[in-house]
């Protein structure tokens, strides 16, 4: 029997259970997703998540940070890795039939590059398809909502502010903003789709805030207190605590019309 990339990425990722909440959705959206070889996994980061998606293909990865690539290579997550910027990437043109990018591009100042360089690289007819925060993501984070709930606006508005700096967030953009990029440069969108509802996308940002929650001890180095936790916990019982907390309820797997993640597909046209 096999096992979904829903399932795959939660195990994963269990050691940073936000990460893997985020990484299981992520992947459901992006299952039915077809990606011919060659392709690139772009800021692929240590090369698990695109194999998740491509058990046997063909992947080529790049990413600036270096320790992510030693990881990868490391473990032969992916069949070459490179360090490189996304905005300049060191491959000849038309080099790869598709390029997969899961919650990169939101985190490059000038996303402009990066997608024309994408366009540059990509075959005729190729497939790039990435995930980003939707513009709805804001809405979904926990911390703010209650504080909105105590009739705290601005603290609300702030927290908000904190969260996406700490996070490296230059785009909370609509499907539009993406789509006006996309066709600047030859592209045509195919598929999008929202994955993240507001229940796990609420325990997300709970989990990834109280993660950078730290006790600090006289002359020992910070103990942060999710990682303690979890690492007491058998990885078998915290799969299931996050696995059926979110699939008992089987309209979260299901096709949204809100969410707090997107899934874009775009096709280059012809030269």
């Amino acid at each position: 029997m096999s096992i979904s990339p829903f399932v795959k990425a939660l195990r994963t990722y269990l050691d940073t259970p936000s990460l893997a909440l985020w990484r299981a959705f992520e992947a459901k959206a992006l299952e039915a997703v077809s990606f011919n070889p060659p392709v690139l996994d772009l800021a692929c980061g240590t090369g698990h998540f695109a194999r998740i998606l491509m058990e046997n293909g063909v992947i080529t990865g790049c990413d600036v940070d270096k320790n992510a690539i030693r990881v990868a290579a490391k473990e032969k997550t992916l069949d070459t890795v490179t360090v490189a910027d996304a905005r300049a990437l060191p491959y000849p043109d038309q080099s790869f039939s598709s390029v997969l990018s899961n919650c990169s591009l939101e985190h490059i100042p000038d996303v402009e590059l990066a997608i024309a360089e994408v366009s540059r690289v990509l075959r005729p007819k190729g497939i790039f398809a990435f995930t980003a925060p939707s513009e709805q993501f804001n809405n979904f984070l926990f911390f703010p909502r209650f504080y909105d709930f105590l009739g705290l606006p601005n603290r609300a508005r702030r927290q908000v502010e904190w969260y996406n700096s700490l996070q490296g967030h230059y785009h909370i953009d609509p499907l539009p903003v993406w789509a006006k990029r996309l066709n600047e440069v030859g592209f045509t969108l195919i598929l999008y789709k929202y994955y993240m509802p507001s229940w796990p996308s609420l325990v997300f940002s709970v989990l990834d805030v109280t993660a950078k929650w730290s006790v600090r001890i006289p002359r020992r180095n910070p103990v942060f207190v999710q990682r303690t936790l979890v690492h007491f916990i058998p990885n078998r019982l915290l799969f299931r605590i996050l696995y059926y907390s979110m699939v008992r309820h089987s309209r979260l797997l299901s096709p949204l019309a809100e969410g707090g993640g997107l899934l874009i597909v775009a096709r280059k046209e012809a030269d």
